[in-house]
């Protein structure tokens, strides 16, 4: 008996993913990043095929995920289909430093040999965002997120009166959604969305 496409819902108004519906289930991409152990390539690109087999379409991934080998795998992987049939998601808020010490990997059993730096700063999260378009093999995001945004230094001195502490990487996913590298162009009639898990008056525009 073949295998039932994913469900899918209908896309709000405004959202940019050019008219593709995304599936009811998405793709977590943090254990093609070695996260509880070491994965080889083979089963890596298969598991991702599969979930494409079977009707999802949203994948997720991070530089955080293997230190950049979840973005890796899953950008091997997008090169056997279109790009215009996966809505592509990924995160700022870290970025790897090529040539020092891998460290503790953030956790991870295996991953890239490089230490991730944790800089939620504009500079920092541009740094990420290119990094990803290099790593992915794409042109354009779908939907960049801020990584842990409620832990470690940018948790520290919130409140809804003072959102100063938040605002440094908001531009840039602001600034990343554009024709050149997302699929919709940041105008006055159709502002860019990113999502951060922010009270709404800290990213109101």
């Amino acid at each position: 008996m073949a295998n039932a496409a994913a469900p899918s819902f209908p896309v709000p108004p405004g959202r940019p993913f050019a008219g593709l519906s995304p599936s009811l289930i998405g793709f977590g991409g943090a254990p093609l990043g070695d996260l509880y152990g070491h994965l080889d390539e083979v089963t890596a690109q298969d598991t991702v095929r599969a979930a494409l087999a079977a009707g999802i379409n949203l994948l997720d991934t991070s530089p955080l995920y293997g230190h950049g080998l979840s973005e890796h795998r899953i950008g091997a992987a997008l090169r056997s289909v279109p790009r215009e049939s996966v809505i592509l998601s990924t995160k700022v808020g870290r970025w790897m430093q090529a040539g020092a010490p891998k460290g503790d990997g953030s956790g991870y059993a295996g991953g890239l040999p490089h230490p991730a730096v944790v800089d939620y700063s504009y500079d920092g999260a541009m740094r990420s965002f290119e990094q990803s378009l290099l790593r992915l093999g794409t042109d354009h995001i779908d939907i960049l997120l801020i990584h842990d945004v409620d832990v470690g230094p940018m948790a520290t001195g919130w409140s809804n009166a003072s959102p100063r502490p938040w605002m440094a990487p908001i531009e840039p996913l602001r600034r990343c959604v554009r024709p050149a590298r997302s699929r919709r162009s940041a105008s006055a009639s159709t502002k860019p969305r990113c999502a951060c898990g922010l009270p709404a008056p800290a990213i109101s525009t």
